[in-house]
């Protein structure tokens, strides 16, 4: 799934749409973190609150701002 598709998908449906992303992203993510980190429980963490801010990103509805400027 690309990117507009996985952004039209958690527009359309939050839950799964957000479960998709975090399936496609979560590994690059805590990787980028972990080099910036020394601990794995740290990145874990940091992880964690970045898909937490991101979900609330999308709560807001800014998703759809999103997609109008990509279109």
């Amino acid at each position: 799934m690309d990117d507009k598709e996985l952004v039209r998908l958690t527009a359309k449906d939050p839950e799964t749409g957000f479960r998709c992303l975090m399936k496609k992203y979560k590994e690059a993510v805590y990787w980028h973190i972990r080099r910036l980190v020394v601990a794995h429980e740290d990145a874990q963490d940091a992880t964690q609150e970045t898909f937490v801010r991101v979900f609330r990103y999308i709560a807001k509805e800014k998703i759809i701002k999103f997609m109008n400027a990509n279109n």
